[in-house]
Order: structure tokens, then sequence, then C-alpha cells
């Protein structure tokens, strides 16, 4: 007998109350019920379960070792780049050329604050229950030659790989 553990339950309460059978066959039919039919659907329950929860498993490992192999990747191609910005400042070349793909040396300039605490109270932003330099706005007085002290404008390079 095949049916939904839905229905078992309701012919459980079904035969509980008031259903109009004499007491030995109501008596018989809900012996069925709890000794065969529904123990035997609750553990077709707890197999599909286990299933599913194999899988989840399955698949969150899955994403784990697929995170720490992009994490690789990234570390890998972030070292490549590396070496090559190296080789090209030693060699003082701006661009490579290939048959498909180039590389240039693109210079950055990011501030780096040396002390905040020196930095006036234009150049910090507040923050909730903490300030922090605006390095915006510093960079923007260092580029045109304002002495921010404190502070120090730091060329960076990096490749870009087209």
């Amino acid at each position: 007998m095949s049916a939904s553990l839905y229905s078992l339950l309701a012919g459980v309460s079904v035969l509980e109350g008031d259903h109009g059978l004499d007491e030995c066959e109501a008596e018989a039919i809900l012996d069925e019920y709890l000794t065969d039919l529904i123990p035997s659907k609750i553990d077709a329950y707890g197999r599909v379960a286990a299933d599913l929860a194999a899988r989840d498993k399955a698949i969150t490992d899955e994403l784990d070792r697929l995170k720490a192999r992009r994490s690789a990747i990234r570390a890998s191609l972030d070292r490549m780049k590396l070496r090559l910005v190296e080789a090209m400042q030693a060699h003082d070349v701006k661009r490579l050329d290939g048959d498909l793909h180039s590389a240039t040396l693109q210079s950055s300039a990011k501030v780096e604050v040396l002390d905040a605490d020196l930095l006036t109270d234009d150049l910090v932003v507040e923050v909730p229950a903490t300030f922090r330099p605006c390095k915006q706005t510093i960079a923007s007085y260092l580029k045109t030659g304002v002495d921010v002290p404190g502070a120090a404008l730091i060329t960076t390079y990096h490749a870009r790989i087209r």
C-alpha cells in the first residue's frame, strides 16, 4: 500500500475518534497503520532526508574546495604579475607586445598615512566612534604640492594584461 504520510496520519486520527467501526476492527486497522505503514513511511522520509543531507554536505565540501582553488589561482596570478612588474622595472620597459596580448606598466598613486595623529581635521573623515584619514583629500593636497605632515604619496605599479 502506498500512501502519503499525511494521509496515514489522517487515517490514524479518524480511527482514534468516532469512526463507526467496531472496536476490534478499528484496533486491527490502527495496529496496521502504527506497525507497518507509518514506520515504513518514516523510514523512507529518513532515507530521503539522509540523502539530501549527504548531497548538501557534498556541495558544501565542493564549495570549500573551489574557494581554496580560487584563492590559489588568484595568488598565482598575483605572483605572476608581480614578477612581470619587477622584470619590466628592472629593464626599464613600459610596454611589451605579443601576438595576442600586451602588458603595460601602469603607475598608480595611493596615500600611505604615516601618522594619522598629525593630520588636520579637514583631512580626516568621521566614522562612527572613530576617525580615519580622508585619503582622497590628502591625495589631492599632495598632488598639488601641499605638504601634509603625517602622509606621503606612494607610487605603486601593477601589470595590466589584455
